[in-house]
């Protein structure tokens, strides 16, 4: 198999080096794009499980991947960084309280039984830049007729317009998951705020009961989110097995746990989604990283009884919201002057350079009269000295001018990783600010464990995944051996 391998990309590698064997390349490239981007008759079917749908497998890789995927990435839990995530989890706590592990939610005073029906219905749309929650309350309040389960199962189409989400593709997949949630209410003859009841309040039935609905858009991951905020909403206070509902893994809290170490892989680092063929490493990292939280959780709650929250999906918003997105961000940038080449750290939307800003901005004057001329002359620049026609102007325009030269980023970096790295962390709302909710920290959390300035830190990525179905899903991007082309289309 090294052989064959060997044989048919070299030829790719040679000509690109100014070897020229075209013919060799003309094979190569059809051979690998038939292995892995076309398909043919007879290939054989898999069945979607969340989407109800059978298909033919995409190519002889997307056979092997769908078969062994999970076996080739051989995902891990570490435990020994599992417990110094409770570690650092529990000192956040113990130092700030609840404030950093709530979200912030104008719930517009909606009660119970409308928080729950708004949720349902949009919970299961929450993907690729959805709305926020607000957004839909206040669609609720402006309409409510736009909620009634007789409409959106007859016009799912009229229902995305009005929460204002079809502009965000995909739209036949919601489509789909807003008859099959409609119906999921309408079949059992019960409201939403009522699936607690008719589940006997357990989250387990719940969360069961959701994912096994197959084509509604209910995975592991929206299942928890939607128990989860009824819970924290207070929508349903009496929940049982509420410490089974797991952080609701996304790109965000993969990033942390890959970069904290507490999930590794032996395939590192991942693969582009351009051969995650429908979603398979994306999946299986996603379940292992609710898994490896959840340990996390294990042990802080052994290990820190008194301050052990009720479960993993308490510090899912820390996670993906403070962590993930905020502070696990390549956001201090490395700029340069363009006129004097001063290089500084800074935060990003600079144009100009900070340290001629610093030097130059706003110096006085002092005035002198030499033959009847007015001369300006720079307090703390003795060589910036000009004639002005009056004294009103108070500051020196020669630093004024060298105080916005332009400056360039030319490198950026997560903000652990370099010592300077204060200053865009300090300028997050979580750290600073009249709501801030770790106020003055300097360093992000979970530096101890990441170590982000050692030579053995990995920046790892998580993993990107392509729609299954769609105009720029897998499905469309299909290609027959004989036929060519195929792929996606942006």
């Amino acid at each position: 198999m090294k052989k064959f391998f060997e044989k048919l990309l070299n030829p790719l590698k040679d000509y690109a080096d100014g070897e020229a064997n075209i013919n060799a390349v003309r094979e190569s490239l059809l051979i690998i794009n038939q292995y892995f981007y076309n398909t043919y008759h007879d290939i054989g079917k898999i069945c979607l499980e969340d989407l109800d749908y059978e298909t033919e497998y995409f190519s002889e890789f997307h056979k092997l991947w769908c078969r062994k995927s999970e076996e080739i990435l051989s995902p891990s839990i570490v435990e020994k960084r599992c417990e110094e995530a409770a570690d650092v989890l529990n000192n956040v706590r113990t130092d700030f309280g609840d404030a950093p592990f709530q979200i912030s939610t104008n719930l517009h005073e909606l009660d119970e039984k409308e928080l729950a029906t708004v949720r349902f219905l949009t919970a299961n749309q929450d993907f690729r830049g959805s709305r926020d929650n607000e957004d839909f309350f206040q669609k609720y309040i402006d309409d409510d007729g736009d909620f009634r389960l007789s409409f959106i199962a007859e016009k799912p189409a009229l229902f995305l317009n009005a929460l204002g989400i079809t502009d965000l593709a995909q739209n036949d997949k919601r489509e789909k998951y807003a008859v099959k949630a409609a119906n999921f209410l309408r079949e059992k003859e019960i409201k939403a705020f009522e699936i607690a009841e008719y589940y006997e309040n357990d989250c387990l039935k719940i969360k069961k009961a959701l994912v096994n609905n197959t084509g509604m858009g209910y995975g592991n991951k929206k299942a928890d989110m939607f128990i989860r905020d009824m819970y924290e909403w207070n929508v349903w206070p009496d929940l049982k097995n509420i410490s089974e509902i797991n952080v609701a893994s996304d790109i965000n809290t993969i990033k942390v746990s890959l970069r904290t170490g507490i999930l590794k892989t032996k395939l590192t680092p991942l693969l582009s989604s351009f051969l995650d063929i429908f979603c398979y490493q994306y999946s299986t990292i996603d379940d292992w990283t609710a898994k490896a939280w959840k340990k996390v959780w294990e042990i802080w709650k052994d290990k820190y009884p008194d301050t052990a929250p009720y479960g993993p999906a308490y510090f899912d918003y820390f996670l993906y919201n403070i962590i993930g997105k905020n502070f696990c961000k390549e956001n201090l940038f490395l700029y340069k002057g363009v006129e004097c080449n001063h290089k500084f750290y800074y935060t990003g939307r600079n144009k100009r350079c900070r340290k001629c800003s610093d030097i130059y901005n706003n110096n006085k004057v002092t005035f002198l009269e030499n033959d009847n001329k007015i001369i300006a002359k720079c307090e703390k620049h003795p060589e910036h000295e000009y004639e002005v026609d009056s004294k009103r102007k108070r500051k020196c325009k020669i630093c004024e001018n060298i105080s916005i030269n332009r400056a360039v980023v030319i490198n950026r970096y997560l903000p652990c990783s370099r010592p300077e790295g204060h200053i865009a962390l300090t300028r997050s709302k979580f750290i600073t600010g009249p709501n801030a909710v770790l106020p003055n920290i300097t360093d992000c959390p979970f530096k101890t464990i990441c170590q982000p300035e050692s030579k053995t830190f990995r920046k790892l990525n998580p993993p990107k995944s392509i729609s299954i179905l769609g105009r720029t899903g897998w499905e469309s991007a299909k290609a027959i051996i004989e036929e060519g082309g195929g792929g996606l289309m942006a």
